[in-house]
């Protein structure tokens, strides 16, 4: 099943100056796609001081670099900071406006005049991001949670196993039988949904098992879409 089929509303925000221009063009593209919701936010301060309001989605917005490293410290310092793709719009982008979008979140970049194909390839790219953004997200939360479960008891044992000690150097560490040892570790695979110590490592980094080996496997470099007039003419040649 296409990805876009399982998507709930996706939100795009318009930001900065000269919304409403922009706001046409993008609306015309999307009109009766009722998978869309836009929302124009002339000011962009207000944006990044609303930041924590803001549901996750497709930032389209033209911003200097000083602006950007206004948002990610926003997004760093916020008690709530949502997954947000970015697309630039401009003809040219300078490598300080590049650098700071990259810390924000996942960027595109779209040039004027741009027609429905090229929007929506952005939009599909951005929320394709913002998708994967999420995923990892709603893992890693359920990891800390699990770990949040342990006893402090049940922790000692873990923080033992994932050091490499058997169940007899713990015990000898906690003053414990190693037989209790191999009740709190029967609990531990319960709790942590696996029995695998290398796992039980992964969670302790942040990382669920399965996104542990998605990121370990990939060492690709995830590139920024770039779309001007003059790549546009290439490609058609």
């Amino acid at each position: 099943m296409d990805s876009s089929n399982r998507r709930r509303v996706q939100c795009i925000y318009i930001v900065g100056e000269k919304t409403g221009q922009t706001f046409k063009e993008i609306s015309r593209f999307v009109l009766g796609n009722a998978s869309y919701t836009i929302t124009s936010i002339p000011d962009f301060d207000e944006f990044v001081g609303d930041i924590e309001n803001i549901e996750p989605g497709c930032v389209v917005v033209k911003a200097s670099a000083v602006q950007l490293a206004q948002l990610a410290l926003a997004r760093v310092e916020s008690a709530r900071s949502p997954p947000l793709s970015l697309i630039l719009l401009g003809d040219t982008l300078d490598v300080a406006t590049v650098i700071e979008a990259m810390k924000v979140a996942s960027i595109q970049f779209l040039a004027r005049p741009f027609d429905a194909s090229h929007l929506l390839a952005a939009l599909a790219e951005g929320f394709d991001s913002l998708d994967r953004e999420l995923q990892t997200t709603t893992a890693d939360r359920a990891g800390v949670d699990q770990l949040a479960s342990l006893t402090p008891r049940e922790r000692n044992v873990f923080e033992g196993l994932i050091d490499g000690l058997s169940n007899k150097e713990i015990a000898k560490r906690l003053a414990i039988s190693h037989r209790t040892v191999e009740v709190y570790r029967a609990n531990l695979a319960v709790k942590l949904h696996s029995k695998k110590p290398t796992d039980w490592v992964r969670l302790k980094l942040g990382l669920s098992p399965g996104t542990a080996n998605r990121r370990r496997d990939d060492t690709s470099v995830e590139e920024p879409v770039v779309d001007t007039p003059e790549i546009r003419a290439t490609r058609r040649s």
